[in-house]
């Protein structure tokens, strides 16, 4: 089962596709500022609510109704409503000096629970000076307050507790990977123990770049047949590639440069014997594929980059784009993972013309 109004490869496995309403058609309220809520710095904090401007325009639901009905036919219904409570909803219900707690003998309706979130966060927000339900925010859209510069900042806090900044010598890593060695090795994981050598207290210089021009060596090829660096970049248009399949999205992106194909060096495409939009096939030690070329002085010649997450294959209208990608490209592969269990965009490839017919 998933939540989606129309089949994708996130869902194509799913037996059952549940419609969710969009943003258009849904009810949340939604916190504003605070870097401890989102790594962004704003100048004030509070609250703002996302409402339906429209009606259902399929038949799907309001995902606070999907996740109620769940939660009430598999039988968890009080510890939802204690999740929610306890602020699953985005703001803690009680508190020292007020309570807008769900009562626990009844499944909660849709409006009930913004309501109650609404009267939460303002109060909190405020002191307890201004307590607004869910129809104050439909009407006023938002509420904030100031939020003070300073807390952009760690130096204060650091200041206030009495700590010590643990540059450039950071023994809590070095304790921490000694911790974590310990334990694995315990329990018999060893094939940990090359990430395991990342903690240290003054860590030397490591050759990153052998670590992806050697991967090919590990599945059989030889690293000369990759020349190429393949690099991707978020898009603002492209949200992660979720919202691909909007026509509007495709229109509003080939205004920016960059979003009609693959990025490549225009004096090093010449040497290939690459034109402008030609069509161009990209295989790395791990995949495949193909997109057209948009030549730019601007970047390095041992160089290219796939704007955006495609490759869509189910999607409507997405996998129409033919639009390449840098997932199709790069591995899941150990050697190729950090010590904290991340990998990198960025993966060995050669590059090619394909003639069309």
């Amino acid at each position: 089962m998933a939540f989606s109004y129309t089949r994708d490869e996130t869902n194509h496995m799913a037996d059952i596709l549940l419609p969710e309403a969009t943003d258009l058609e849904s009810l949340q309220l939604i916190q504003i500022g605070k870097t401890k809520f989102t790594e962004q710095f704003w100048k004030y904090q509070g609250w703002a609510v996302r409402q339906p401007a429209v009606d259902y325009q399929v038949d799907c639901k309001d995902m606070t109704n999907i996740a109620t009905e769940l939660a009430s036919r598999v039988g968890i219904l009080d510890e939802y409503i204690t999740a929610i409570n306890k602020g699953a909803a985005g703001a803690r219900l009680f508190g020292e000096d007020f309570d807008y707690s769900l009562p626990g003998d009844a499944a909660p309706e849709l409006d009930d629970i913004w309501d109650r979130v609404a009267k939460a966060a303002s109060h909190d927000l405020s002191g307890g000076e201004e307590v607004h339900g869910i129809d104050w925010f439909r009407e006023n859209g938002f509420m904030l307050r100031p939020f003070p510069q300073l807390q952009w900042y760690l130096y204060p806090t650091l200041k206030e507790r009495g700590m010590r900044f643990e540059l450039p010598y950071q023994e809590r890593i070095l304790r921490h990977g000694a911790q974590l060695s310990n334990r694995l090795h315990e329990i018999g994981v060893q094939w940990w123990d090359k990430q395991l050598e990342e903690y240290k207290a003054l860590p030397p210089y490591e050759p990153f770049p052998e670590h992806w021009i050697n991967y090919a060596k590990e599945v059989g090829r030889d690293p000369a047949e990759f020349p190429f660096w393949a690099l991707t970049a978020r898009s603002m248009q492209y949200s992660w590639g979720a919202n691909a399949g909007i026509p509007l999205i495709k229109e509003v992106a080939n205004n920016v440069s960059g979003h009609r194909g693959v990025i490549i060096n225009r004096s090093k495409a010449r040497e290939l014997g690459i034109a402008d939009g030609d069509t161009i096939k990209l295989e790395s030690p791990a995949g495949k594929t193909r997109g057209r070329a948009v030549l730019r002085e601007g970047i390095r010649p041992d160089t290219v980059l796939l704007i955006g997450q495609f490759d869509h294959w189910i999607t409507p209208f997405a996998k129409d784009l033919n639009l390449a990608s840098l997932n199709s490209l790069t591995p899941l592969a150990l050697s190729l993972t950090d010590a904290t269990g991340s990998g990198a965009d960025i993966i060995r490839i050669n590059i090619r013309k394909l003639n069309e017919t």
